[in-house]
C-alpha cells in the first residue's frame, strides 16, 4: 500500500487556496478566517484567471500516477477531478455567471 503522497497533499493545499481565493465565503463556512477581508472578483477577467487557474490545476492533477496514491488520495483525487470537471462546465460552457448576476 504506498504512503500518503506529499505532493499531492501540496496539491490539494494549492487547490483550497485558490477555491478560497476565488470564493472567500467558502473558506468563512469551512471556519477558514483567512480569507474575510477578501471579495470574489466575478468580472469577465476574473472569471478568465478562474478558467485559467482551474485548466492548471486539472493538468497538474492528472499529473499523478494513481498506483503512487494511498486509496483515500485516489478518492480525493475522484472528487477534486468531479469539482474541477464541473466548475469549468459551469463557467465554460454554460456560463451562468454572464446570465446569473
Amino acid at each position: 500500500m504506498p504512503k500518503e503522497n506529499n505532493e499531492f497533499s501540496s496539491f490539494v493545499d494549492e487547490y483550497f487556496d485558490a477555491l478560497f481565493d476565488w470564493y472567500p465565503a467558502e473558506a468563512t463556512a469551512a471556519g477558514i478566517h483567512d480569507y474575510d477581508s477578501r471579495f470574489p472578483d466575478w468580472s469577465a477577467q476574473g472569471h478568465r484567471r478562474r478558467i485559467d487557474t482551474l485548466k492548471e490545476l486539472q493538468g497538474k492533477l492528472g499529473s499523478f500516477e494513481k498506483p503512487d496514491l494511498s486509496d483515500a488520495e485516489r478518492i480525493d483525487s475522484e472528487i477534486l477531478d468531479g469539482r474541477i470537471r464541473a466548475e469549468l462546465l459551469d463557467l465554460e460552457v454554460l456560463e451562468n455567471w454572464k446570465k446569473n448576476p
